[in-house]
């Protein structure tokens, strides 16, 4: 079931999570490492832009469904960077969750769109 379930994922995605190094004065600094290359496939999660608390402010954002093979190491603040073909596009969202099922043949990630 999850081999059928990898050939409807079209798009091609890497998924990036923060590492921290110490900087050797009691800081660190942070950088994005790619942890996962994977198949995916993107689609909007409903039609109407969901509200969101941001800085204790409403405010409208369109929620993202990035669905990927099932066993990928994918956190919540991970970053999901996805290339479409013809012609080549980049696009960058950030994870806020995952849909929970039972019998999973894929992983389901709840994405907002960044502007990096």
């Amino acid at each position: 079931m999850r081999a059928t379930a990898v050939t409807a994922l079209p798009d091609l995605c890497s998924v990036q999570r923060i590492t921290r190094t110490p900087d050797g004065m009691g800081g660190y600094s942070e950088v994005r490492a790619v942890v996962a290359v994977v198949v995916c496939r993107v689609s909007p999660l409903g039609n109407q832009p969901q509200e969101v608390a941001i800085a204790a402010q409403l405010q409208g954002m369109i929620l993202w469904r990035v669905t990927v093979p099932q066993g990928t190491s994918v956190q919540n603040d991970d970053q999901i960077t996805v290339a479409w073909a013809a012609p080549i596009t980049l696009r960058t969202f950030e994870v806020v969750g995952t849909l929970e099922r039972s019998w999973e043949s894929a992983l389901v990630l709840i994405c907002t769109e960044t502007s990096t």
